[in-house]
Formats: C-alpha cells, structure tokens, sequence
C-alpha cells in the first residue's frame, strides 16, 4: 500500500481529518481500518486519526500552497 503523504492539500484537509491516508506506513498504522474512523473503511474516505506527524505536515504543505497562490496570483 502506497500513500503519497506530501501531496497536495484537498480543501476538506484540516488539522485534524485529512482526504485519505496522510500516514507514512498505512500498514503498520494502529488506527489502520478502524471503524468510522479510517480513510480505508470510510465511505467518504476522510481519515479523522491522522497520525502525530500530520499537523506539521500540515503546516508544511499549507505554506506551500500560499506561496504558490502567491506566485500564481
């Protein structure tokens, strides 16, 4: 199983849910399949476990998206 954590972010990526896994080893992840919970068992595909590394990757990717709206913009 392969997640790209870095990539974009998805407007319903927040500090505490993402669009799909964000976790580096899905498959070793404690909270892999976890009932109402996991991007891999939810219908809507929202993880709302993300893993602790999450909110500075989501920082991150947040100032990288600004900057490139910047240059875009």
């Amino acid at each position: 199983m392969k997640v790209d954590r870095r990539r974009p972010l998805s407007d319903l990526d927040t500090e505490f849910q993402t669009l799909g896994c964000r976790s580096a080893t899905p498959e070793n992840c404690r909270n892999n399949r976890t009932e109402r919970k996991c991007a891999f068992v939810r219908e809507d595909n929202m993880c709302h476990l993300v893993p602790r590394s999450w909110k500075r990757l989501f920082e991150e990717l947040t100032l990288k998206n600004a900057t490139l709206n910047k240059v875009d913009g």
